[in-house]
């Protein structure tokens, strides 16, 4: 899955083992991030899509989508794929709110279907957003604002996040940056969510000692790598 901020569209690939098909998304707005949350038993993908209207709002925008099908030709057994649709499109936030400025990144929250994390791209700050509701809960930001945790490094550039689940700290979300410079700056962040509520208890910058000490570096150290 990816997408084209120039040309206002997003672009699924569906394969069922080796047939594979493209499905177009045209958008009214510019995109900056996408996701694509798991499916469940629903049979719709949830997708989310943050972006920018030419009117400068900001939005972040659920489409429930139907997944693609598998036919088969009863004369040929050569197999292909239906495009699904769009069964309902609503935005979860859309406006043009000082510290909410432009969506760098949209994230899932590990094992929920009703949240996701963003990264707003002029504050830094980090929220959780609730998919069936729109509710914006700031989870860190630079100076502790509205309860959040204050993480002062998050005025510099992060343009990514990994997550994983381990076995001591619980869920963990580390942001890093993506732009090829040390490794040392700037320096991780790490988020914790030790009780998996999307809510998140602790935050550090940690050293290279508090690092190692802990195994963020070591698959199995993680329940799910």
């Amino acid at each position: 899955m990816s997408y084209d901020c120039s040309r206002k569209l997003v672009s699924i690939t569906w394969r069922h083992h080796y047939v594979f098909t493209e499905q177009v998304l045209d958008l009214p707005y510019y995109p900056t991030s996408v996701v694509c949350l798991e499916s469940g038993s629903t049979g719709l993908d949830l997708l989310c899509l943050a972006g920018k209207y030419e009117d400068g709002d900001t939005v972040l925008e659920l489409i429930a989508l139907r997944q693609a099908t598998v036919l088969r030709d009863p004369q040929t057994g050569d197999r292909s794929l239906a495009l699904g649709s769009a069964e309902a499109i609503h935005d979860l936030y859309r406006g043009a709110v000082v510290g909410r400025d432009m969506i760098r990144f949209i994230k899932g929250v590990r094992g929920r279907r009703d949240l996701l994390l963003v990264k707003f791209a002029d504050s830094g700050a980090l929220a959780t957003v609730s998919t069936l509701t729109g509710e914006v809960r700031m989870q860190a930001t630079v100076d502790g604002t509205g309860g959040s945790r204050a993480v002062p490094e998050l005025r510099y550039f992060y343009g990514d996040m990994w997550a994983g689940s381990h076995c001591l700290l619980g869920d963990v979300y580390v942001l890093v940056n993506d732009l090829h410079l040390p490794s040392s700056f700037p320096p991780p962040i790490v988020l914790i969510d030790s009780d998996g509520d999307g809510d998140m208890e602790h935050s550090l910058v940690p050293r290279g000692a508090w690092w190692g000490a802990n195994g963020m570096s070591n698959a199995s150290n993680y329940l799910d790598w």
